[in-house]
């Protein structure tokens, strides 16, 4: 399913369908794999308080690694996740227009399950670009650190 996909993509799929604390811990591991965390290589990163994201596997991983891991308040992910804002967007338009490309030039051939790779790739070649990204972490307050965000 990763055909297309772009450069260092993690695929994971399980049963349920949704992020469960088996998988997270997955994601982790390939996060610190692609950021280089460790303990002389510190990283940050914030997350919701979804259940999943807090097994004791993944807090000692995230410890063991140099991962300092920021919770968002109750009530507050709308003002920190501007990623819904300022990238999800544009992604969701350039996801769209490569589907429809898809189809024009293969009218005779649905897309499937192993088109998505390909598609998101596309997609975040043109959204995910480090101005756009650093916007993002600007207007949350998180880099630089702004205390009065709110």
């Amino acid at each position: 399913m990763l055909f297309g996909a772009y450069p260092g993509t993690l695929g994971l799929a399980n049963a349920k369908g949704y992020m469960t604390k088996e998988s997270f811990n997955e994601v982790l591991k390939h996060c610190i794999k692609w950021t280089q965390s460790s303990i002389e290589n510190l990283s940050l990163l914030a997350l919701d308080n979804v259940l999943s994201h807090f097994f004791s596997k993944t807090i000692k991983l995230a410890r063991e690694n140099g991962v300092t891991v920021l919770t968002f308040p109750p009530h507050c992910t709308h003002k920190f996740q501007r990623l819904g804002v300022s990238f999800n967007g544009p992604f969701k338009t350039y996801n769209d227009q490569a589907v429809h490309s898809h189809y024009i030039s293969n009218p005779a051939q649905p897309a499937t399950i192993y088109h998505i790779a390909g598609f998101v790739s596309t997609a975040l070649k043109r959204a995910g670009n480090p101005a756009t990204i650093m916007k993002c972490l600007e207007s949350t307050g998180i880099v630089p650190f702004n205390r009065n965000i709110f």
